[in-house]
């Protein structure tokens, strides 16, 4: 299972990624976290901790999107997340160690925007910087240079982040999360963490936390079928990732 220090790993295996390569609606079938005023009990809170998690794995990739909204600490350095993502759009920001990234996907196209000691220190290069100020840098999906980074407002791999097999849970307390009622699943070890499951209506994920003294963070799942919105910047506010060569 992703704890919440694993979403700033993920970042910054996203931001080496871009480094390296550098030198609309939808609709859903709700807006909030819960689907009905008093939704029945979907039993998960009497199944294992592994079916539980699966359980609420199968419901998060189901749903047409989902709200992503937190913050954490990771090995000292801070970071926050507030994404909006669904298959075919996202849109958000993603700040960690004093550097935040705008991200908007349109379908297969990508757009990341960022200051431009940002664009200095990701690419090592001031003509770069000076290129990208207060602009878009635009890229596909599939481009190399802004993958890692895409991968991020992309449902499928972002639920592929956040969980995992390899991990030993055990089932812990119930607890109200948002004046929804929850069953926990923690995670034990340094990195360990406590992930609460919806006990009524879909079994969505409500919230994950870090149980870590020394590196706190929660981050909410929101908004569930909610529609996402994209609007693409205007052509002169956008440079093209062949602009900044190999």
């Amino acid at each position: 299972m992703l704890l919440t220090r694993s979403i700033a790993a993920a970042f910054a295996v996203a931001l080496l990624s871009l480094g390296a390569g550098c030198g609309g609606s939808d609709s859903g079938s709700s807006g909030s976290g819960q689907a009905s005023p008093t939704p029945a009990d979907n039993g998960v809170a009497a199944l294992p901790a592994t079916e539980i998690m699966a359980r609420t794995q199968a419901a998060l990739k189901k749903v047409p999107s989902v709200h992503l909204k937190g913050n954490g600490f990771s090995e000292g350095q801070r970071f926050a997340i507030d994404l909006h993502i669904s298959d075919k759009r996202g849109r958000g920001t993603i700040t960690q160690a004093g550097q935040t990234l705008e991200l908007l996907r349109d379908g297969t196209t990508v757009y990341i925007k960022a200051d431009a000691d940002f664009w200095r220190a990701q690419t090592g290069s001031a003509a770069a910087a000076e290129l990208l100020k207060g602009k878009y840098l635009k890229g596909s999906t599939s481009d190399p240079k802004v993958a890692g980074i895409a991968a991020l407002t992309q449902p499928d791999k972002f639920v592929a982040q956040l969980f995992s097999s390899n991990r030993t849970v055990s089932k812990g307390e119930r607890k109200t999360i948002r004046g929804m009622e929850a069953i926990s699943i923690v995670a034990s070890g340094k990195d360990g963490g406590t992930l609460y499951v919806a006990t009524r209506g879909e079994p969505y994920p409500l919230q994950i936390a870090s149980t870590t003294q020394s590196e706190p963070g929660t981050i909410d799942f929101l908004d569930f079928g909610a529609p996402v919105t994209v609007t693409r910047p205007a052509p002169d506010q956008v440079v093209d990732t062949s602009k900044l060569g190999r």
